[in-house]
């Protein structure tokens, strides 16, 4: 446990013993924000040993170039059951990488509670994903912050948080993920701007030798994308590539493009999202849905585009959608609850 400090890292942080999952091995300050890890590296921690913790860390990358702090956590090989949670990262470009190794994936973690962005567009040419995951299973994802992950170099392509590479299980559920709040309407062939997707199963696809079986038929299987809200991207708010079995339920998008379903053998269930939007079925992909509110806000929100969730008129109750028993805020669904990540207006209390 440390508290208080400033420390510059100029190379990685590698884990070298295990800790158990009833005792883990725990990274601690003793108040959110009281140690600052300036990094000046590829990675700030390396974490190949299971069951590490990483907690109320605050972590900046101060390159001089943006390709070279890559990483504020990377995560490989035997490294499961590794929990991050309130920690802040700021200028990486896939702050934090989760891959398997000789063999081996990091199955079965946790990401949370976090604040991840970046201040300015990443002048990268490696990707900018701030949550890369690939070929892990059942990692779950929830209650994050996640903005501004804009990237100018190579295809310009960036996105908030993907899971691929042939994993299965993973949760999605309760995060703000907002593209940019900056030039929202910029078009991806534009220079300086690429395209800009909030979540994504199966991201823009996995070479072969990345993938838990490798082959990668299947990016990901049987995940669960709920609860969250995804603004202000000129792109797909949430993206479904070549995974199947994906539930996406009550979800609110705003100023996105909506819900892409892409790449045989694409499948997903939808339920009562809310989409400023459309959704789209392509190259052999395939879905359901049910109680959609899809094209927009109407006259019931007061100002979505400034994040602002006060309602101007109630939207009509439907079948609440399996795998979101709970809202945006975490209270309680009920068999019925509105479209969208929110069941009563306003700010979390």
């Amino acid at each position: 446990m440390v508290g208080g400090t400033t420390d510059r890292v100029k190379r990685a942080l590698v884990t070298v013993n295990a800790g158990s999952a009833d005792h883990p091995v725990v990274v601690r300050a003793i108040q959110p924000g009281s140690v600052r890890l300036e990094i000046e590296a590829g990675n700030g921690f390396m974490v190949t040993h299971p069951y590490w913790v990483f907690e109320n860390l605050d972590l900046r990358g101060v390159c001089t170039v943006d390709d070279y702090c890559e990483h504020a956590f990377h995560i490989m090989g035997n490294a499961h059951g590794t929990v991050i949670r309130n920690n802040a990262m700021q200028e990486f470009s896939a702050h934090i990488k989760v891959n398997g190794l000789r063999g081996m994936f990091p199955d079965d973690g946790l990401i949370q509670h976090n604040t991840i962005i970046n201040s300015r567009t990443r002048l990268a040419e490696k990707p900018v994903t701030p949550i890369d995951i690939v070929a892990a299973s059942r990692w779950t994802v929830a209650d994050n912050v996640i903005a501004d992950f804009v990237k100018r170099g190579s295809d310009g392509q960036s996105y908030g948080v993907y899971m691929k590479g042939a994993g299965e299980g993973g949760r999605i559920e309760r995060n703000l993920v907002i593209c940019t709040p900056r030039d929202v309407s910029e078009p991806a062939a534009k220079p300086g701007s690429g395209a800009r997707v909030g979540i994504s199963m199966g991201g823009g696809g996995s070479g072969p030798a990345y993938c838990r079986d490798l082959a990668c038929a299947v990016e990901h299987t049987g995940g669960i994308i709920a609860n969250n809200i995804v603004a202000h991207c000129n792109d797909f708010g949430i993206d479904i590539n070549r995974s199947r079995l994906i539930s996406i339920v009550h979800n609110t998008l705003i100023n996105t493009s909506g819900i892409d379903i892409r790449s045989e053998p694409a499948s997903a269930d939808l339920q009562g999202n809310l989409i400023e939007g459309r959704i789209r079925a392509r190259k052999g992909a395939s879905f359901k849905q049910r109680d959609n509110q899809i094209g927009g806000f109407g006259d019931h929100q007061e100002a979505a585009d400034k994040l602002d969730f006060g309602w101007a008129m109630r939207f009509s109750a439907v079948a609440t959608g399996t795998g979101a028993s709970d809202d945006f805020c975490r209270r309680p669904r009920g068999s019925s609850s509105v479209v969208g990540a929110l069941t009563e207006a306003g700010s979390c209390p």
